[in-house]
């Protein structure tokens, strides 16, 4: 019985700290949409006020809010990576997989060149993956 205990507490403490890495891994792609928030941002706001066409505005508030949207994961995946324990709560998974769809469905529906979007949404498949993974190991 001891033994049996002792092997689940072993497997758990493997997929937690696997969840750990993936949460590492993660925290690459995040501050990248973070850097790309702070440089731009602001940018796209003063645009959208300089126009004139309601169409082109929705579209670069639609891409603000994608961009901000895409930083939601970040205080989660730094707490998972620092503190296993504090970040052991498994729907604290769901704020990288918002982020992540936020910025595909902004992708998908944008006017870039086809190539650009392949290329782009082949990274966000790759980063919902490993968001899905973490949200299962951590269990």
């Amino acid at each position: 019985m001891k033994s049996a205990n002792h092997t689940q507490e072993l497997e758990r403490e493997s997929r937690s700290s696997s969840a750990r890495i993936i949460a590492i891994i993660l925290l690459v792609p995040s501050l990248a949409i973070l850097t790309m928030s702070l440089a731009i941002g602001s940018w796209l706001l003063e645009t959208r006020a300089r126009l004139d066409n309601d169409y082109w505005e929705s579209q670069i508030l639609f891409a603000f809010v994608a961009l901000m949207g895409g930083n939601l994961g970040l205080p989660f995946l730094v707490l998972r990576s620092i503190k296993p324990k504090v970040g052991r709560l498994r729907f604290g998974w769901l704020f990288p997989l918002i982020s992540y769809l936020l910025l595909m469905v902004y992708m998908e529906q944008s006017h870039f060149l086809l190539s650009s979007k392949v290329a782009f949404l082949t990274v966000g498949v790759v980063l919902l993956g490993g968001a899905f993974m973490g949200f299962d190991r951590d269990r």
